[in-house]
């Protein structure tokens, strides 16, 4: 542990470094702070090729192997009023997809293992159903 003396003593050493000195030791802290983060950091994946499933991605794909039309899906409708723009919905989604890889991602088995494989872009298909002149009661039950 540290003592005020020591803490003293290394005060009054600081206090002596002349400008460049002092520069120096703060590069070599800056370094040294940056190769313990660099350390601690998850490595990226490699670009363009297969991922191992998560423990819990293989558990899904088992089930979905198991059962077919198991899907870990939760579906949900909005009703939407007021203007809408089919353009600016369809770039965001877009948009939504290019961000996050998991959703451009599908599972398929290499070497008898599952592995996970990233698009390296993707779309998302906006499928507009226009219901304005339907009967109230059509456009609720209509099925989608």
């Amino acid at each position: 542990m540290s003592t005020e003396a020591d803490r003293r003593d290394v005060n009054e050493r600081l206090a002596k470094l002349g400008p460049a000195q002092r520069a120096l030791l703060e590069k070599r802290l800056l370094e040294r702070r940056s190769a313990a983060a660099a350390a601690h950091r998850i490595p990226r994946r490699p670009v363009d090729s297969p991922v191992p499933l998560s423990y819990s991605q293989e558990l899904l794909w088992l089930l979905s192997q198991l059962e077919s039309g198991v899907a870990y899906n939760a579906p949900a409708a909005l009703r939407l009023q007021g203007p809408f723009d089919a353009a600016a919905l369809q770039q965001a989604l877009d948009a939504l997809v290019e961000r996050h890889e998991i959703l451009r991602t599908t599972y398929d088995v290499v070497d008898g293992h599952p592995m996970q494989i990233v698009a390296p872009h993707g779309r998302v298909e906006l499928r507009l159903v226009d219901l304005s002149t339907a009967p109230d009661a059509e456009r609720v039950s209509r099925p989608r």
